[in-house]
């Protein structure tokens, strides 16, 4: 008989993991609230139970006897399996206290500033320091809460949203770093980063909330290895279990700010934007811990791919009948999130989908990248 895995989370992002559980022969069932939820309709045992419940959670472990849990794609599924790992089933999952310091913002920033690791500086006395700032709830996701502030006055107001979006009512104010915003991916091997990717991530509706990116095949090696040096400090700093370790930070000039991390899988399929431009089997080495077993570091694809990951929103709300391109795209996969018929909201919260376009070589990438990104590439009907 197939040992029992539960992984916790329903969401369409988290298809990819629950495939990749089932094709290592395992017996996978899924947990939360949302009957409608792509994966709460896929797989063959969905347990409909909000997972935010850790009581709950954790008597349906016990219950059912899953020899492992998997957390999936939003950062409340991480900390549920962080705080219910302790009745056996924790296999490469962060107990409670290393989960707190890497996902809320006043913890992470904390850790960094006593390792000495570049981050935008965190502001407590408003009228003396000098403007923009940016305030932001220490546990929001997806842009929610964040303003940028100008001037004394507006505080107010920004501390009461990033309050309002803040699950415990807290934020945090930093200074406002401008540059470019990336990620790095990078998967530790007893505390050493083993394999890793750089990704430009840019926005095209929420100033906040990222929505279109592509992988950097040369990325200078300097700034690679600073991001390797930091993530492997605080690897070694907090004894970091093997597995993925994904961080967002800014570029500004040759200075790089570490603005946050986790140890979840990231969502709008980022995970598909890796397999499909480097062959590297993102998903099941993100999955392979929370399994006990080792890492398989396969070697990249010889030659690079150029693919670009666009989640497709709306820029105002709207009744979704279809797209229409501007240009014959090479469109490498289709993740309809919407049907003819439904509203979307303003994006980030109305998306209609996540599309990949293929492209012939680097120049192909950067203009067809620069038509998404000014909004060109397509018209929402």
């Amino acid at each position: 008989m197939s040992q029992k895995v539960l992984l916790v989370d329903t969401g369409f992002s988290s298809q990819p993991i629950y495939q990749s559980i089932l094709d290592l022969g395992y017996d996978v069932h899924v947990v939360g609230g949302r009957p409608d939820d792509a994966l709460a309709r896929i797989a063959e045992q969905y347990w409909c139970l909000d997972y935010s419940d850790t009581d709950k959670l954790s008597e349906l472990i016990k219950q059912e006897n899953y020899q492992y849990i998997v957390p999936g794609c939003t950062d409340r599924s991480y900390t549920s399996c962080s705080v219910v790992g302790g009745d056996g089933a924790s296999q490469g999952i962060e107990p409670p206290e290393n989960d707190a310091t890497i996902n809320l913002k006043h913890c992470f920033r904390r850790l960094c500033k006593d390792l000495r690791i570049s981050i935008p500086e965190v502001v407590t006395q408003f009228q003396h320091h000098v403007f923009p700032l940016i305030v932001k709830p220490v546990d929001g996701y997806s842009g929610n809460g964040i303003s940028i502030v100008d001037r004394t006055e507006q505080m107010e107001e920004a501390i009461a949203l990033a309050t309002l979006a803040s699950p415990t009512q807290r934020y945090v104010c930093e200074q406002y770093i401008k540059g470019q915003l990336f990620s790095h991916s990078a998967f530790l091997g007893q505390g050493r980063v083993v394999q890793d990717f750089i990704v430009q991530e840019d926005s095209t509706v929420s100033p906040f909330a990222v929505d279109l990116s592509f992988v950097i095949h040369d990325y200078p090696k300097k700034y690679l290895d600073h991001l390797r040096e930091s993530v492997e400090k605080i690897a070694e700093y907090l004894g970091l279990q093997d597995g993925l370790v994904h961080t967002q930070f800014i570029q500004s000039g040759d200075q790089l700010y570490l603005i946050e991390m986790t140890r979840r899988c990231p969502g709008d399929l980022y995970s598909q934007l890796i397999e499909l431009q480097t062959g590297f089997p993102y998903v099941e080495n993100y999955v392979r811990p929370f399994l006990g077993m080792e890492l398989n570091i396969a070697p990249l694809s010889s030659e690079p791919h150029f693919v670009i990951r666009h989640t497709v929103s709306a820029s105002q709300g709207q009744v979704f009948t279809g797209l229409k391109f501007s240009d014959d795209f090479n469109l490498d996969r289709w993740v309809p999130l919407a049907v003819a018929g439904d509203w979307l909201d303003e994006g980030p919260r109305g998306r209609a989908g996540i599309v990949f376009i293929g492209c012939k070589d680097n120049d192909d990438l950067k203009s067809t990248y620069s038509k998404f990104s000014e909004r060109k590439a397509y018209q929402m009907l």
